[in-house]
């Protein structure tokens, strides 16, 4: 089921986001955004 992305879903969004830099998959940034 797809939702509409909420604050309550940062957390996990963000660990996403930053297993992508970890992996040099994502972006250039070194870290996920605060």
């Amino acid at each position: 089921m797809v939702v509409p992305l909420t604050t309550a879903h940062a957390t996990e969004v963000l660990a996403i986001y930053q297993a992508g830099i970890d992996e040099g998959n994502a972006t250039f940034e070194t870290t996920a955004p605060t």
